[in-house]
């Protein structure tokens, strides 16, 4: 598993507009030599195809109850776009319970070519299946 960032899409998409969701590649876009993977944080790619971050002003609050017995609290946020954004950023989520009839994952590859969206494609992949247990017969 890992972290993730959150996408809302307001860029048309063929379908699950309305959807969250999540990405792993925004990071290694931006820095290269970055790990892979997310940090929390949430995108949105606006219909003009620009991607803008959703940053925050944060205090440390003290929370008896927490694991560290504080946290870090918004006490202001607000959008920037994100103008350097270069390369291909998958996006995905799921309908349905994984294993169960009826699950169906969605994912769509949407290429940034200097800050702004170039196209946007669904990647089909193979339904998982529960592999089939096999009996020797004597």
């Amino acid at each position: 598993m890992g972290m993730f960032d959150r996408v809302r899409c307001l860029y048309p998409l063929p379908h699950h507009q309305d959807a969250e969701f999540q990405t792993k590649d925004i990071l290694s876009l931006l820095e290269p030599h970055a790990f892979s993977g997310g940090a929390l944080d949430d995108y949105e790619i606006m219909k003009s195809g620009r991607l803008r971050v959703r940053r925050h002003k944060r205090k440390w609050v003290k929370a008896p109850g927490s694991f560290l017995g504080a946290y870090f609290k918004s006490i202001k946020s607000w959008w920037e776009y994100v103008p350097t954004i270069h390369g291909d950023m998958h996006i995905y989520t799921s309908e349905g319970e994984f294993g169960k009839r009826g699950y169906r994952w969605i994912e769509f590859r949407v290429r940034f070519t200097n800050g702004r969206v170039q196209e946007v494609r669904e990647v089909k992949r193979k339904p998982i299946r529960k592999p089939v247990r096999r009996v020797a017969h004597a």
